[in-house]
């Protein structure tokens, strides 16, 4: 069992920052696994989770409707269309049919396949959900460094930071830990990130096995000096994973960069063969495997 948590976002929040220059831009309009588990990590004040919490990302909530990322059997109608639509039950039919199913699926003339788009339940009739595509708003704030030894600004420091104008957003963890506040993201001491929790859940998600179709709602990675899973094919794409590395030792906070590594991005769906080990990279926001029939299932799961 894992817990579905929802949190109130109360203030603009910046995250999974890109820098051009002086200028500080979000690469995603969901919160990095990393960015929410070591906001909640931080609140909690115990750093011993360290190695054992998790949190998958943190997806933005639309009207009370939770959002996910989309898969390639949930296509947009046209190249530039905000609107999406699923087959009911895909992914079972995909785990009969296998990845021939691909190359055979009667996508609409127009139809665009993407992968990773978040994207809302909106209506659905007895063969199909229909979706739309989040749009989350921004604002851009200016900010100068301050020299250590003026006191004042410091001259050709400017620099600015992109925020992101969440309401709601939804996550999956490994236990709520019994927070109701905590602040998230950069700018924290500038009146940035605060969060309140909403509402906590317990949700029973079916366990992955070997040959099941699964749906990556996290970045996915098959092997990294250790084996976590074999496959039989993957019908997604890759992104790279970068973040920082946390650990507690002696009593005593060690961080430092983790490598560069090439990821499946969430939304690509992957066919299992064998099973070694799902959980070992939680921690790390990696892995979150999830078996459903569609997006819609899902969805009504998390609600």
């Amino acid at each position: 069992m894992m817990k579905v948590i929802k949190l109130k976002i109360k203030e603009p929040i910046a995250f999974s920052s890109r820098r051009i220059k002086s200028y500080y831009f979000s690469s995603a309009d969901y919160l990095p696994a990393q960015t929410i588990r070591g906001a909640i990590i931080a609140s909690k004040g115990d750093y011993s989770l360290l190695d054992s919490y998790y949190t998958s990302p943190a997806y933005p909530v639309v009207g009370e409707k939770p959002s996910v990322p989309s898969h390639a059997f949930s296509p947009a109608k046209s190249r530039k269309c905000k609107k999406y639509e699923e087959e009911k039950g895909i992914l079972e039919r995909l785990k009969k049919e296998g990845e021939k199913l691909l190359k055979e699926y009667p996508y609409p003339v127009e139809a665009k396949p993407k992968v990773g788009d978040l994207i809302y339940l909106t209506s659905e009739d007895e063969k199909r959900n229909y979706y739309e595509k989040v749009e989350v708003p921004s604002i851009i704030t200016q900010h100068v460094a301050i020299s250590k030894k003026t006191g004042s600004n410091e001259g050709g420091m400017l620099y600015a930071y992109e925020y992101k104008l969440l309401d709601k957003v939804w996550f999956l963890a490994s236990d709520d830990l019994k927070l109701k506040d905590l602040k998230i993201g950069k700018g924290r001491n500038r009146g940035f990130g605060s969060a309140e929790v909403e509402s906590v859940k317990e949700i029973d998600l079916e366990e992955p096995k070997d040959g099941d179709v699964v749906y990556c709602l996290s970045q996915c990675l098959p092997s990294f000096e250790k084996k976590f899973f074999d496959y039989d094919f993957i019908i997604g794409k890759t992104e790279l994973y970068l973040g920082w590395f946390t650990r507690s030792f002696d009593g005593k906070i060690i961080t430092g960069q983790k490598p560069v590594i090439k990821v499946m991005s969430p939304g690509s769906l992957v066919r299992l063969n064998k099973i070694y080990d799902l959980d070992y990279l939680k921690p790390a926001g990696l892995n979150f495997m999830i078996k459903v029939s569609d997006l819609g299932e899902l969805i009504k799961k998390v609600m």
